[in-house]
């Protein structure tokens, strides 16, 4: 989220849900090396060396951070010391920055597009914790094929940033192109909720429409960095590391105990459910991007995003 923070600051705002989008994309093609090359290595060469691998990429990384990207000076009326960093009332202000009032319908518009992220991140969420469970153990895939689903679901993630980038060129609505993806994040989950059993066509086709989700990431994250203040970004994005968080933990022991109370009758019916929020994540962004166009001039790039100048 910090880096996601960062590229908010210092992008365009005519493509800043590109760049943005980029960021996260940059995440998914490091998750397809690693599911394509962790199997391998663990084989050859055990799991310790994979962990000594992961501590000298993380160090390579962090030298690369101190040493390379530069400081953003940032004129804001917050300033806190190490010790105030550490203390809890963080997050208070993470939730007043997302509550408080705000000109206009800003503040409804945030929170919108917050609840359409939230509830696309749920139906995210069912694949990870139940893709293992469902695909191998209930539908009889290989660990082999299973490896390569997994690192075609994070290619099409990436592919869909280039999709996104290419409407770009073509003069497309990035809000119609939005729309266009989750709607087809939602087809995926009615593709495997129909799935009549066993490893099909179905599946793959449905992984590869699903990765369309991060790029309706991209343009909910531009809208919203477009609707707070210029020094509320680090607190918007603390605000989507909390839904992450939650999503991960408290939701994926929901999806675990739905599908374990369901597999024996129905093993779809979580993609079902699935189906059903993000059908209601798809209305609400639709009202969303309706209310919006309807009132362009709710949405303005802060010019001061782009004038941010570097510490040399």
């Amino acid at each position: 989220m910090s880096s996601l923070s960062y590229i908010a600051i210092i992008a365009d705002p005519a493509s800043r849900h590109i760049s943005l989008g980029i960021g996260e994309a940059a995440m998914m093609c490091g998750a397809f090396i690693g599911t394509l090359t962790n199997g391998p290595i663990i084989d050859n060469w055990g799991l310790d060396v994979l962990g000594y691998i992961n501590v000298g990429i993380n160090v390579i990384t962090g030298m690369v951070v101190i040493c390379l990207v530069p400081e953003i000076y940032k004129e804001t009326a917050d300033k806190y010391s190490w010790r105030e960093v550490l203390k809890p009332h963080h997050i208070l202000d993470t939730f007043k920055c997302i509550f408080r009032p705000r000109p206009g319908k800003r503040r409804l518009f945030l929170n919108m597009s917050l609840t359409v992220y939230c509830t696309l991140f749920m139906t995210v969420q069912v694949t990870t914790s139940v893709g293992f469970l469902y695909f191998v153990k209930e539908e009889g895939m290989s660990l082999t094929t299973y490896s390569l689903f997994n690192s075609f679901a994070f290619m099409s993630k990436a592919i869909s940033m280039f999709v996104l980038w290419l409407s770009k060129k073509m003069q497309l609505d990035k809000l119609d192109m939005a729309i266009i993806f989750s709607g087809l994040h939602t087809g995926a989950y009615i593709l495997l909720s129909v799935n009549g059993g066993g490893v099909s066509a179905l599946q793959w086709i449905a992984i590869a429409l699903m990765g369309g989700h991060l790029a309706v990431f991209a343009v909910l994250r531009n809208i919203q960095v477009s609707l707070v203040d210029q020094d509320e970004t680090g607190k918007l994005f603390a605000y989507d590391a909390i839904i992450q968080l939650l999503c991960f933990t408290v939701l994926s022991i929901g999806i675990n105990l739905i599908y374990g109370w369901s597999v024996a009758f129905w093993p779809e019916f979580i993609f079902s459910v699935s189906s059903l929020v993000g059908l209601i994540s798809l209305a609400v962004m639709v009202s969303l991007i309706l209310m919006i166009q309807r009132n362009d001039n709710i949405i303005v790039h802060h010019k001061e995003h782009t004038d941010a100048k570097p510490i040399q």
